[in-house]
Parts: structure tokens; sequence; C-alpha cells
């Protein structure tokens, strides 16, 4: 629970701080108060989701829009971490961190770039909160920091640099490639989202250190911060903090009521597509038996959460599982088209909506594209699976309650887009509060779902880029770059390239010099005490208590209660009662048995285990469609794999997750999972 001393302090301390309440409530599905706060002298928003973890996590967003592809936006996630304006040593951020109990990490997406922190304790994260904000408001930008980790070229003549390494490894990459140009064919020139934000190695190259301090100036302004912080925290200490920050910085950054231009909602809008359009891209590749589709369609407003609850159900009809429609007919026959049919969705003022088909045979690229559209079209003028789309409804709600128990990064993007797209006197962001949405959807007849498939993936114009493998490419590129390389270093000659050897190993001495041992001597480590550890209540039965014992815990006694006939119980059974409205249940496997000439099918097993036919008690034969149908009306999650992520590397580890009243069922379908598979060759 939400500590209510904490909360009614922080109602306390908004008499003399700086930052006000803009909405304030707790979410109806999830023991979460959310808070949004606002600072009078600068803009800043604050949004604090404050929930018992051990855990406290921020996200520090900025809107970053740009509309060329210098990189700029991506140089400054790296950036940052070289220093601040008192803090003037590479790296000190970090350091702090692991004195801390912190990690820091950032990331650069096409709309905002994000800094995190990942703290055990609150005590940790409000020692680090003003030195990290320092960080990313005045970092230190220095020429030397530019050269080293965004572009130089070194004393061998070859391009190098962090992010230029970064963008070369992933820039004719076939995704990359594909999503360049099918957002390239939705927005037209002069809107942002066209933009490669991580840098195109071509500008990267000559990206001038005073243009990337030009777009910081422009973005990282307060008032174009939100911080997001998640976890148990003291938000009048927090507050208290901030204005502490805000105090010493405010000769330093606009007034928020100066002029301004709000990135992306005061920018130019972009036109809906008026028709479809249908590219041809080429991607460097030696195999050239397998290319990819990808679709994208401008939906409706990402700030109503009805619409994106509606296309989260929309998308698991159409592509959820091995018996959702399209993977139904794309997939899951004799000859597919695809090895799979992807769903997602993109939070921009028009949400994006996007299909991609992988692995599609060459020969019928044009042929898979086609078949798509055909199918959609034939979906909305036949009746729907009404049952189907209603189960994938409730799964989706269920999944939604389990992510936010699950998931400590749950709120993070509603929040963010929340702060970058929609209205900041909260208004929007409340619509996190409940999931109303879903039992508006439940009101939704046939005839509703079939013209919202039909309005929004039928008759709205999409475009499809159509991704071939080029092995004549791979070449081409493989030749040029070796031949401006050459020319490069030809031009240079071995007296420019001593000269760059030298400018890098000075920018590098620049970049380093030594922390001074009483520096982060005075970063004081916190106390183990201040982490809030989650506590849970340990049982054991059957074979685990000949092993490790009877616990002296409540829930022993309860199991002791309901002790089977079978003494001992044949097998290894250890409970965990802890806070949830969910139960999780984990099977591991011993692969000590199994032949070492067979293990290689493992990953065959793993991805037939909940798509195989299954024979019941009774002898009757339930064929995967049914069997996946019922698994997910039963279920929240369901997986197989190895056992890394419980420490047993040699195992399999089964899991299963169901809210309470399904925990029979569970058992139920791990037996006959376990047990009654039908091993058929033509599934």
């Amino acid at each position: 629970m939400v500590d209510q001393n904490t909360t009614r302090k922080a109602e306390g301390h908004q008499s003399h701080s700086h930052f006000k309440t803009i909405t304030k409530f707790m979410t109806d599905y999830s023991p979460s108060d959310i808070t949004k706060y606002e600072s009078t002298r600068t803009g800043m928003s604050v949004v604090v989701v404050n929930k018992e973890s051990p855990k406290v996590l921020g996200f520090f967003a900025l809107a970053t829009e740009i509309l060329d592809d210098s990189g700029a936006p991506h140089t400054l996630e790296h950036l940052c971490f070289m220093g601040s304006k008192n803090y003037r040593y590479k790296g000190i951020l970090d350091k702090f961190a692991t004195r801390a109990y912190s990690t820091t990490n950032a990331w650069t997406a096409t709309d905002h770039t994000a800094y995190t922190l990942d703290t055990a304790g609150w005590e940790g994260f409000s020692q680090l909160l003003p030195v990290y904000l320092e960080h990313i408001l005045f970092p230190i930008l220095s020429d030397s920091g530019c050269y080293t980790e965004v572009h130089h070229i070194d004393g061998t003549g070859h391009d190098a640099g962090v992010v230029y390494s970064e963008m070369q490894g992933v820039q004719n990459d076939g995704d990359t490639l594909m999503m360049l140009e099918a957002n390239r064919q939705i927005y037209p020139d002069g809107v942002g989202f066209r933009s490669e934000t991580g840098g195109m190695m071509e500008q990267l190259r000559v990206l001038k250190p005073q243009r990337i301090r030009d777009f910081h100036k422009e973005m990282y302004q307060p008032r174009n911060l939100c911080l997001v912080i998640i976890g148990s925290v003291d938000e009048p200490e927090l507050l208290s903090i901030l204005d502490k920050f805000e105090g010493d910085i405010l000769d330093d950054v606009p007034a928020p009521d100066s002029p301004w231009q709000r990135p992306w909602v005061s920018s130019k809008q972009p036109p809906l597509l008026k028709e479809n359009i249908v590219r041809h891209v080429e991607f460097p590749e030696q195999d050239e038996s397998m290319g990819s589709i990808l679709v994208g369609y401008l939906g409706p407003s990402c700030v109503d959460h009805t619409h994106l609850a509606a296309l989260e159900v929309i998308g698991s009809y159409l592509a959820g599982s091995s018996v959702s429609v399209l993977e139904k007919q794309m997939v899951e026959i004799a000859e597919p088209y695809t090895s799979g049919v992807v769903w997602s969705t993109e939070e921009r003022p028009n949400t994006v909506l996007w299909l991609e088909l992988g692995s599609v045979p060459v020969a019928r690229l044009d042929e898979a594209e086609k078949k798509l559209f055909e199918i959609l079209g034939k979906t909305v003028q036949e009746p729907l699976d009404l049952d189907y789309l209603k189960d994938c409804l409730n799964r989706s709600k269920r999944q939604r309650k389990f992510n936010v128990e699950n998931d400590s990064h749950f709120f993070t993007t509603p929040v963010i887009y929340d702060f970058l797209f929609a209205n900041r006197d909260g208004s929007d962001l409340v619509q996190v509060k409940t999931l109303e949405v879903y039992n508006e959807l439940e009101k939704w007849t046939e005839e509703h779902w079939r013209n919202y498939i039909k309005k929004w993936l039928v008759d709205n114009p999409h475009v499809s880029i159509i991704g071939q493998p080029s092995a004549k490419l791979a070449e081409k590129i493989k030749r040029d770059e070796k031949a401006r390389v050459k020319t490069q270093i030809k031009n240079l000659g071995d007296d420019g390239l001593k000269e760059l050897a030298d400018k890098l190993e000075k920018a590098k001495k620049d970049n380093d010099p030594e922390i001074p041992i009483e520096v982060l001597r005075g970063f004081k480590t916190p106390g183990v005490e201040s982490i809030r550890f989650i506590h849970s209540t340990s049982g054991n039965a059957g074979l685990a208590i000949a092993k490790d014992g009877i616990l002296d815990t409540y829930i022993q006694k309860i199991l002791q209660k309901d002790e089977p006939k079978t003494n001992p119980f044949p097998l290894y059974l250890h409970y965990e009662h802890v806070a949830t409205n969910f139960v999780t249940v984990n099977i591991l496997l011993s692969t000590a048995s199994i032949p070492v000439e067979l293990r290689p099918l493992l990953p065959l097993y793993f991805e037939y285990f909940f798509a195989a036919p299954i024979t019941l008690e009774d002898g009757t034969k339930l064929d995967y469609e049914k069997v996946v149908s019922l698994l997910e009306k039963d279920t929240v999650g369901y997986t197989i794999h190895g056992g890394g992520g419980m420490q047993a590397t040699e195992s399999i580890r089964i899991k299963m997750e169901v809210e309470p009243e399904k925990y029979g069922a569970a058992v139920k379908w791990l037996k006959l999972l376990m047990w009654n598979i039908v091993f058929d060759t033509e599934v």
C-alpha cells in the first residue's frame, strides 16, 4: 500500500513548494498513487507513481524534434554522461550510481530522448537525482567529448566514434532501411517523424559540436522535461530536492512564459494519407531467399485510451497467436506466406499501426502483400468470431492487470506520451486511472468491431514496404566503403594521419581527468535498510519437505492441512506467498536424461509445446487451434524455455500465469501438455 503519511506530508509541502499539483488519483486496478506536479518557476513536469517496491525507477524524458538526419538527438544521449557544469569528470555519474545501488542508461526515440535511473531504495535515488539532472540540463559538451563520442577519423584513416560505430552497425540493416522508407512515405518534408534521429553516417561525419550545443539549448529546457518516478517515493523530500535544484539554475534557464515552440504540438501537423503507396526496398543480404513486408497506417489519436485498447484487442484478434485471423491463413498452412505476422502500434498524434511479415519467400513477396489485404477485406465482409474476439478483449484486460504488477515500467510509456502529445493540465493522463475502457468495449457489437477494422485497416490508405534481399547491394556497400576509406587515407597522407592520431590521444586525455578520491568519498553510500524489500512467506510440500524440512509459517500450516493421501507426495513443491492478484506456476525439468544427440531438438519441442493437439482423459482429441484458444481463455501468459531465469541453465522451465480461480485449470493444463501431447507431423 502507498504510505498515507507520505501522501499527507506531500500535500502539506505544497503550500511552500514551487511544484504545484496538477492532478492526483489512485488507480483502481493497482495500488498505485499517481500525482502530476509542475513547477511555476521553470515549467518542469514531474509525475510520481507511488507504489510499494524495493526499487525506485526514474525516466527523465525530453521531447526532441529535429528535421534532419544529423543524429544530434542521439549524440546527446552519450554526451550527457561526459560530465556536467559542477561535476567535470567523464563517468562520474556512473561511479556515483554504483555507490547508490543504481544503474543509469538512456535511449533515443524519434520523438523523445529518455534518461533512466534504476535504484534500490529511495535514499540512493534522492541523493543522485540532482547530480543526474545537472548532467542532463548542463552537460559540458566539449569539443573533445564530441570528437571521441560522436565521430572522428583515427590514426589509420578509418572513421570511428561511439555514436558513429553504433549507426554503422544498423544503418544498412534491412529492418532499419524499411522503417526509414515507410516513415519517409507516411510523412512529408518538414515533419520530424521522417527523420533518422540516430544519425546517418554521412551526416555524422560532418556534424559539428556547435550544432549539438544549439540543439541542446533548444530542446533541453526544464519546461520540456518530464521526470517520471516510480516506486516508494518520499514526495515531500522529492519536492524539496527539486526546489533546491531549481533555485540554483534559475538564472541559466528560460522562464516558463517566455516565447517557445512546444515540440511536436506546435509543429506542422502531417496530413493523412490520401492513397495506398507501395515501395520496394533492397537491403544488403547474401542470402537472397527471404524478404520482408512492412505495412503502416495512420490511425486514431494516441491520447484516446479507448482507441488504444480497441487497437490492442484488434491486434490480438488478427495476429496475436497461431489461431488468430492472419496467422491462421498466412502461417499455419501447408505453404506459408511468412514465418509470422507481427502487429504493433507506435504512439504519435495519429497512432501508427504496423503489420510486419517476416521471412517471406522472395518469389512470393508481392503475392503475400496482396494476400494480406485480401484477408483483411474478407474479414470485414464475413461475420467475425465474436466469442474469440471477446476472449482477446478479456485476455488483454487480464494482461493489463498482470503487467501493472509485474512490470515496473508499466506506467512509463503512457506518462511519457501524455507529456509529449496531450494536454499538460492532466485531463488526458487521468485516463490511466481505470480500466473502464474495457467495459465500454465489451458493449461493442459484432458490427461495431467489423466497422472499426474496416475503417482503420481496410478503407484507410496505407504504405506497403516490400523488402528484397540483395547480395549485389551487400557487395556494393562493402566496395564503396572500402574505396571511400582508401581515398580518405590517400588524401590525408602520412602527416595527416599522424596529426589525427595525436588529436585523438589529446581528446582522450582531455576527456579523462582523474576523479579526486575526496569527490567520490563525498558521495555517501546509503544503508541497505533504506531499501523496501518485498516480503514473502514460504511453504513446502511433497519431496521439498524431505529435503528442506517443514517451515514455521502459516502457509506451511495450510499446506499440511491439505496434504495428499500419497505420502510422500512424489513431487518437489515450493510455494511463495506474496501480495498479488495472480498465480505463477513454474515447473523445472532436468535435461540430464535427454541424449546429447537429441538436445538440439529442444527448440523445436519448445515451439510445439503450446501449439500441439492433445488427447483428453476421456480420449477426446483437441486440435491445436482449440488448444491455443482454450489456453488463451484460461491464462494470462504461458512460456517454455531454458531455466536460466531461475539459475537452472541445464533445465527446462515451463511457466503459466493465471488468476487465482484458474489455478486448478493451470495444473490440469500442465498435466495435459506434459503427458497428452499428440506428435502430429502435419501440424
